[in-house]
């Protein structure tokens, strides 16, 4: 029954996490539809011996590069599973490797090159030794765990417990069906594990030496989310390709197994998007659009430097650039900013001059920045303040 199986699907096709992706318009979503058509183009060409079919998925692959460099992930996966499954010698599974990885490592690098040349570094990351944090590995097992309904309040132990007992028999029941399996499934099959395994060590590692503020939450983990979610739907499937009981039965297990989970899924994250829909999101959100502290920006002349701790909102809601404060922490390598206390000095003489003024947003919090205990021992109390609802204006702004 595999168009039956095909139900099993919609869960994932529809899950608030990848509805998310597509509301916050964040590039995951578009990572995902480049790397996942890559990912199976190239298994339809590695079965049907086609590699020109298997260089357009490794474009497809490179294109998913340019949009998170996290594409890499996708290339080893790839390039793994044909030395592993690849048919011919040594010298055929590497020539059909260069087909799949060559367009994705060009187009990689150019992205490379380009950042360097335009930032000085790549894409505001330096390399270092950070290791990962027993807190980010709790938050990506709570994030895991909320796809398969897990309570969250369950001890971590308990959680994984419950996603290995959930993976095991799945692929057990793959394992068991793998010899029946077309050759582009079995290249799928391959490849989904292989990307499963592989992405999360790449996490690992770029955690560890690239970037420590990497937050292993449902945007990050959307790759492995839709990896797996394929495997266990996989799994799931064949399982009942081989339970022995009548079509029926097997219909009604598979449309409630879908509706319950569609429903319980969705009935967890509704009040999130009916918020969206009342209110908006992000800069578009109520509070933006009625901010106090905002309508007093657009009235300051033009020439007046901004110090803020959300220069993108005051660009996008005033059309005025505007500077960020200095980082108190480099996030990304979990390190304190040498200079911090210079570029502060800095800032409370352009504010004691009058050439600038700090615009505060109480809504924002980072560790990055200094908040407002910082300033107010920077600065001297004769400083004009002016509070409004959502923060406070610290200069003259005449």
């Amino acid at each position: 029954m595999p168009s039956l199986s095909v139900v099993l699907l919609i869960p994932l096709a529809i899950s608030p996490l990848i509805l998310n992706l597509h509301i916050m318009a964040w590039s995951e979503a578009l990572f995902l539809l480049t790397g996942f058509t890559g990912l199976f183009l190239i298994a339809k060409g590695l079965s049907k011996e086609s590699k020109s079919l298997v260089f357009i998925g490794g474009v497809s692959l490179g294109l998913a590069c340019l949009t998170r460099y996290s594409g890499v992930a996708l290339i080893v996966s790839v390039t793994g599973a044909i030395f592993l499954h690849h048919k011919g010698k040594f010298f055929d599974r590497f020539i059909t490797a260069v087909y799949a990885a060559t367009p994705g490592v060009v187009l990689l690098s150019v992205w490379v090159m380009w950042t360097i040349i335009i930032g000085g570094n790549l894409a505001n990351r330096s390399f270092g030794f950070h290791p990962i944090g027993i807190n980010q590995l709790q938050q990506g097992l709570d994030t895991i765990a909320s796809w398969y309904l897990i309570p969250l309040g369950l001890p971590g132990i308990a959680k994984s417990g419950i996603l290995v007992l959930i993976a095991i028999p799945l692929l057990v029941v793959l394992e068991k069906r793998y010899k029946n399996f077309s050759e582009e499934t079995k290249w799928n099959f391959l490849i989904l594990i292989m990307f499963s395994i592989i992405y999360l060590i790449f996490l690992l590692i770029s955690i560890s030496f690239i970037d420590a503020n990497t937050p292993l939450d449902d945007r990050i983990l959307s790759p492995f989310f839709v990896a797996s979610g394929l495997l266990v739907t996989a799994g799931v499937g064949h399982f009942f390709n081989v339970l022995r009981t009548s079509p029926v039965f097997k219909i009604l297990s598979i449309s409630l197994i879908v509706l319950s989970f569609s429903m319980i899924s969705f009935t967890q994250r509704i009040s999130v998007f009916q918020n969206y829909h009342k209110l908006g999101i992000g800069f578009s959100h109520q509070n933006w659009r009625e901010s106090e502290l905002i309508n007093q920006l657009k009235q300051i002349p033009s020439d007046l430097t901004i110090y803020t701790n959300s220069p993108e909102g005051i660009y996008l809601l005033t059309g005025k650039i505007s500077a960020p404060f200095p980082r108190k922490i480099d996030l990304t390598r979990q390190i304190p900013n040498p200079n911090f206390q210079e570029y502060m000095t800095q800032m409370s003489n352009e504010i004691t001059k009058g050439d600038a003024i700090i615009a505060y947003f109480s809504s924002i919090r980072s560790k990055a920045f200094p908040d407002l205990t910082d300033i107010n021992l920077l600065l001297p109390t004769s400083i004009r303040r002016v509070e409004y609802s959502d923060g406070l204006l610290i200069g003259s702004a005449d």
